[in-house]
């Protein structure tokens, strides 16, 4: 059975990629599985709050006062009905944080909020979304704003080559015509993260490409009999893991399920065990063969594969020592369990709130320089 494919988002379309199988069943068969959480609704809510904010500015004016946007997100808070005061506080502070590292003092030059597109392509294909903010610059340049307030930070890379802003970029560049695309800036900010990436631009070839690969991915889909499932990152959430052979098949079968209902904790315990042996081989092993590879490209020597090429991520990850940083926290009167992951965000947002201590655990602070991944080969090479 083939289907026609008829319209892509940047979810359906980054779905797409992450899993085909996963991208049959929601989009194409329609089943639709959304699960919420404290910690999504918490982004929904200073989405919302973002939004209602910037709308009370007229074009050129100064941002309102911090205290302004804390009464719309606690507005935003009890027309979502989030409950949860870890979770509430959690979004409190990182309104604050967001408010003083790009707002304070500034002046807003949003004309839309939460602006919606739906563009027919042609050939029967029609690409929709929903962009977070949208500026325009006095001299001219537009740029457009993505929220984004979870704990998972892509490298420039990642982000440059990301469905999302791609299918932005077309998007200003077809609601705009004549709109030159070199005047176009795309900012990526990362709530939790306190430091800023810097904005990504796109020429008018890689609205060429894209749009093109937006073509070539129709065509592909509508010709699939049979979707390959496809590992990821987030194959442990996913609501058809029960269903996925892949999934199956690296947890040794379905016993883990029986288990449970069973309620056998003493066998679900042993094979967490077992589970964390492998997970610490494998993790070992990786990390061997990423060494290896960065080894080579630290020498400035060229590895290909196949039409792609290995580059070294230029971003990095900090992590705080657990040790070190518990102490610190505790002599400051400022540890609390749920620290216990020492989640760089939150030891970040204490940074801001109490500078001495911030500057104690910057001392501690470890680095982790990215791996190699596999890029897209430049032409010419």
């Amino acid at each position: 059975m083939t289907y026609k494919c008829d319209y892509f988002s940047a979810s359906s379309l980054g779905l797409y990629v992450d899993c085909p199988w996963k991208y049959e069943d929601v989009y194409l068969k329609k089943n639709f599985a959304h699960s919420y959480s404290d910690r999504t609704e918490v982004g929904n809510v200073v989405h919302a709050a973002l939004e209602k904010f910037f709308n009370r500015h007229t074009y050129g004016s100064e941002m309102r006062s911090v205290d302004e946007l804390l009464q719309i997100y606690e507005d935003c808070r009890n027309e979502s009905g989030l409950r949860d005061e870890a979770t509430y506080l959690e979004g409190r502070g990182l309104i604050v944080s967001y408010y003083k590292r790009k707002l304070a003092g500034k002046r807003s030059y949003c004309i839309e909020t939460e602006k919606k597109f739906s563009i027919d392509m042609g050939n029967g294909l029609t690409i929709a979304g929903k962009i977070d903010r949208i500026d325009k610059l006095p001299d001219g340049k537009i740029v457009v704003v993505d929220y984004k307030t979870g704990s998972w930070f892509s490298s420039t890379e990642e982000l440059e080559e990301a469905v999302q802003f791609n299918m932005y970029a077309v998007a200003i560049a077809k609601l705009n015509p004549g709109f030159d695309i070199a005047n176009l800036l795309i900012v990526v900010d990362y709530i939790k993260l306190l430091e800023d990436r810097p904005p990504m631009t796109k020429t008018p070839e890689d609205i060429v490409n894209f749009i093109k690969y937006l073509f070539e991915t129709q065509k592909q889909i509508s010709s699939i009999e049979t979707f390959p499932q496809r590992a990821n990152d987030f194959c442990g959430n996913c609501h058809l893991r029960k269903k996925c052979k892949l999934w199956l098949d690296a947890i040794e079968g379905d016993e883990i399920f029986e288990m449970a209902e069973e309620k056998d904790f003493v066998k679900l315990y042993g094979l967490k065990k077992l589970c964390q042996q492998k997970q610490k081989m494998l993790k070992s092993r990786i990390e061997e063969i990423d060494q290896i590879f960065k080894n080579h490209l630290g020498k400035g020597e060229e590895i290909v594969i196949g039409n792609q090429e290995l580059v070294l991520a230029n971003y990095h990850s900090s992590w705080y020592p657990g040790i070190e940083t518990k102490k610190i926290l505790e002599e400051a009167g400022l540890w609390e369990d749920r620290y216990i992951g020492l989640r760089s965000e939150d030891m970040q947002l204490i940074g801001i709130s109490f500078p001495e201590v911030g500057k104690k655990l910057e001392a501690v602070k470890k680095i982790s320089v990215g791996n190699p991944n596999l890029k897209e080969r430049k032409r010419g090479k």
